[in-house]
């Protein structure tokens, strides 16, 4: 590799900076950033919705499509990207994530790298036909786990792409002073606590879990906190299935919450719970072993892969199975906490985003020779 190289960064059409595609995306560049070899020059291409929380993160410029009014149409009318976003000379196009309406169409002249989060998107048409139109455009994919990476090659093997796993890193979370994490213990005593809001996520699981703990004393009081904007229908399943178990006062759905009080909450629960059936990665999972809280997760999809070997595991959704898994947990957690609480720590950090960063641009090297 010789001169300077240039690399488009190419965050793709998030709408909104509080979800968690932005989170990932600010963090990478961010360390990336902080990383930067003197011989490549990164160029980021940003939604005008995350403009200002990217500068406020990276603190250099970017460029932002034009994605509305005439060169909109002319888009449509065409299917030429050049009308949503001119595109400055390159020599490596990195997307990071699927969902991107600009950036070059072919890797005939350029290389094109993709980063695949998860192969959810299959079981819905539209977003399986974008992905699939993406994945015959670019010459390299990288994966965030390597179930993903297994996935891809049961769907995808006739492809023929260069891959390579690189792990997200995760934000090393805020010191939570005593009291911001007390005021939730006031309120609701002894408490497990989880994210989501799709049906996905298998909250309802957990409803069954606590009506088999009413049978046990070391777990009889403690209740749900459920954090998310939990979608309409499925929260209607849920209100149901509680009243029908008598367990009214045991769940509580606060909606969508802050970062703050998610850490918060972290810090006050008793343990973190995430009975979930698909994750590209789960990054829940490592925020609350940030805060050496015992974790409680399926065994399914990534998750193994993410908690390793300091997580609970439900290998099935029964009561009975859940609720003695919990009990099993929470007592080993209880016998040797300070331990324990240390090494959840430990592992967390090893989640790191300049791992990350550094982990890609060897693969940009790699790539460019």
């Amino acid at each position: 590799m010789s001169g300077k190289k240039t690399i488009i960064i190419d965050f793709g059409k998030i709408s909104t900076p509080y979800c968690g595609l932005a989170e990932v995306a600010l963090n990478y560049a961010q360390a990336l950033e902080s990383l930067k070899l003197d011989d490549l020059e990164f160029i980021y291409i940003v939604p005008k919705a995350l403009l200002e929380k990217f500068y406020e993160y990276v603190g250099v410029n970017a460029i932002s499509p034009k994605y509305s009014g005439l060169n909109r149409l002319c888009y449509y009318l065409t299917g030429r990207r050049k009308f949503l976003c001119r595109l400055p000379d390159f020599d490596l196009y990195h997307y990071l994530h699927f969902y991107s309406p600009w950036g070059p169409k072919s890797c005939r002249v350029k290389p094109i790298l993709l980063a695949v989060h998860d192969l959810h998107v299959l079981e819905r048409k539209r977003a399986e036909n974008k992905l699939r139109s993406k994945l015959n455009e670019v010459s390299h994919i990288a994966f965030i786990s390597k179930f993903a990476a297994q996935e891809y090659t049961k769907y995808f093997s006739s492809l023929h792409k260069e891959v390579r796993v690189i792990a997200n890193g995760v934000k090393k979370p805020p010191i939570i002073d005593k009291e911001s994490s007390e005021k939730w213990k006031r309120e609701y005593s002894d408490f497990l606590f989880t994210l989501g809001g799709l049906k996905r996520k298998n909250i309802h699981s957990l409803l069954g879990m606590l009506d088999k703990n009413n049978q046990f004393d070391s777990v009889r009081n403690l209740k749900l906190i459920v954090a998310g904007s939990v979608k309409d229908k499925y929260k209607k399943e849920l209100i149901a299935e509680v009243k029908q178990r008598g367990i009214q006062g045991k769940v509580i759905f606060l909606g969508a919450v802050s970062e703050q009080d998610k850490y918060e909450l972290m810090q006050a629960c008793r343990a973190f719970v995430f009975p979930s059936l698909q994750e590209g990665f789960g990054l829940p999972v490592i925020e609350a072993l940030h805060f050496g809280k015992p974790v409680f997760c399926s065994n399914k999809t990534s998750l193994p892969e993410v908690g390793g070997s300091m997580v609970y595991y439900w290998e099935q959704f029964d009561a009975d199975h859940m609720s003695e898994v919990l009990r099993q947990g929470l007592q080993d957690n209880d016998d040797s906490i300070e331990n324990k609480i240390v090494m959840r720590k430990q592992y967390a950090n090893s989640f790191d985003w300049n791992k990350n960063a550094s982990e890609y641009i060897d693969y940009y090297l790699h790539i460019l020779k």
